[in-house]
C-alpha cells in the first residue's frame, strides 16, 4: 500500500502495518465502512468520542500505575 506525505513524497507503509493482526485489519475494516456512511458531522463526534476514550484510557493507566 503506497501514500503520500504531505511533502507529495510517496512512501510505503507497509512496515506500519506489520503489527496489525488480520483481527484488527478486519475491525479497522468495519470501521471505515460505518464511517464512510456517515455524514461529516457525524463522522466528527465518532472522532471526538473515540479520542475521549481513549483519554480516558490513559487517564486510568496512569492511575493504577501511580
Amino acid at each position: 500500500m503506497l501514500t503520500y506525505r504531505q511533502d507529495g513524497e510517496r512512501s510505503e507503509v507497509k512496515n506500519m502495518t506489520k503489527h496489525l493482526t488480520e483481527k484488527d485489519l478486519k475491525e479497522g475494516k468495519e470501521l471505515m465502512q460505518i464511517l464512510e456512511n456517515l455524514g461529516e458531522e457525524d463522522r466528527k463526534q465518532v472522532i471526538i468520542y473515540a479520542s475521549a476514550l481513549k483519554d480516558r484510557q490513559l487517564i486510568e493507566s496512569s492511575k493504577k500505575a501511580g
